[in-house]
């Protein structure tokens, strides 16, 4: 009986924890939302401008989806990967 007290406090504590989690989230949707909509708006002007500017140039540009591959990892990736990955035609 003791140990199931025991993981049922662990349980209301989590709860509690994760409910503030929640709160949170809820306060800050708003926030949230209009930020990834401008980010999603700034990120496709830039993987727009390398489409159209490299298409010609480099096989990694090649359609638009590698172009947004391409963008997400020069964003994730050190300067030192992003350096002789691309292959010219």
């Amino acid at each position: 009986m003791f140990t199931s007290t025991i993981k049922f406090t662990k349980l209301l504590s989590f709860q509690k924890a994760f409910m503030q989690i929640m709160a949170t989230m809820r306060l800050c949707f708003k926030g949230l939302t209009t930020f990834s909509v401008e980010f999603m708006i700034v990120f496709c002007a830039f993987s727009s401008f390398f489409f159209f500017v490299l298409k010609n140039y480099l096989e990694n540009f090649r359609d638009f989806i590698r172009t947004l591959e391409n963008t997400v990892r020069f964003l994730i990736s050190s300067p030192k990967d992003r350096l002789g990955k691309n292959k010219q035609i």
